[in-house]
């Protein structure tokens, strides 16, 4: 693999059409196409929703849902030889594979990755050369790098963002477990540590008047379905609700960014939609269009999840 590779083009909207037609955005969204049938209105408003999830990933500058990335870099290693790689998208949620070395023509892999890979504020994964403990030896001990080397070559494989998914399959209230389209990013709970068990992943089924919280169970395999629940569902869902473990305001901020690209002023007298009732009125900032405000304060919550380094 002589190319970095990001997770690629989105598929699914953030925000189900459900979802955002509960929301109390005051939007006629049964005129979309105009005399067209229920199932065209939601088709629409299904791409409507596409865009704005995809219009949040630029203001964040990078994809917020769960999704995998493999990279390539140069790191710094201090003088305990420990190598410092920082991922260009983050929340880091899993380490899949890391190999490095002086020369990137010959790369060590390394093979103990939960002794020694450190992840750091969910945007640095420290790596240590020493698989369990001990002194630093370099190349006496592996052949990776130089003794003494301050730049290695590294190629990882990581996870990153929130879980951001549906169910794949219908569940039932008082079931312990649910099976999604993609279990990309959830983890279940950390055992055995010096500070006690850490909890699994919480994602929240967004379906309208029937919303819940739920929790990855212990024991359950992180990428696989279905997914062990710690406790039972308190209602039933239908196939295709949404199941997320974005933060709510990012929810609010893709509802806002889909009201501005359906909301529409009046301009009938005005060029260049002389011909039409209702023109676009898109603007970011409060002082063009009555989208504006809404816009700017989307554009504000997202920015808080473009990725930062410390």
């Amino acid at each position: 693999m002589t190319t970095p590779l990001a997770d690629g083009l989105l598929t699914s909207p953030y925000v189900t059409v459900p979802e955002f037609l509960a929301a109390p955005t005051w939007l006629d969204n049964q005129n979309l196409i105009p005399g067209g049938a229920q199932t065209q209105q939601e088709a629409e408003l299904y791409n409507v929703l596409l865009r704005a999830s995809g219009w949040a990933d630029r203001i964040a500058e990078q994809p917020l849902r769960a999704h995998t990335v493999i990279w390539q870099d140069r790191c710094p290693v201090d003088k305990w030889g420990n190598i410092y790689i920082v991922p260009p998208h983050n929340p880091i949620r899993q380490v899949n594979a890391v190999a490095y070395g002086s020369d990137f023509q010959n790369l060590s892999l390394v093979s103990n990755l939960s002794a020694q890979t450190w992840i750091e504020d969910q945007k640095t994964i420290i790596l240590s050369q020493v698989p369990n403990g001990g002194a630093y030896l370099g190349s006496l001990q592996f052949g990776g790098t130089r003794p003494g080397a301050e730049i290695v070559y590294v190629q990882y494989s990581y996870v990153a963002g929130f879980c951001a998914t549906t169910l794949a399959s219908a569940a039932n209230a008082a079931a312990g477990s649910i099976t999604v389209a993609d279990p990309t990013g959830l983890q279940p709970p950390v055992t055995g540590g010096l500070l006690g068990t850490i909890p699994g992943s919480t994602m929240r089924i967004w379906d309208p008047g029937y919303e819940e919280a739920v929790t990855v169970a212990n024991g359950w395999t992180a990428g696989t379905n279905p997914v062990q629940l710690a406790g039972t569902l308190a209602y039933g869902h239908a196939a295709g609700a949404s199941v997320s473990e974005l933060p709510p305001e990012v929810h609010q901020a893709i509802y806002e960014l889909a009201v501005g690209l359906l909301c529409r002023d009046d301009v009938s007298d005005e060029e260049p939609y002389s011909g039409t009732p209702f023109g676009p009125s898109l603007r970011e900032s409060r002082s063009g269009g009555k989208a504006g405000g809404l816009i700017d304060h989307a554009r504000e919550v997202l920015l808080r999840y473009r990725p930062t380094v410390h």
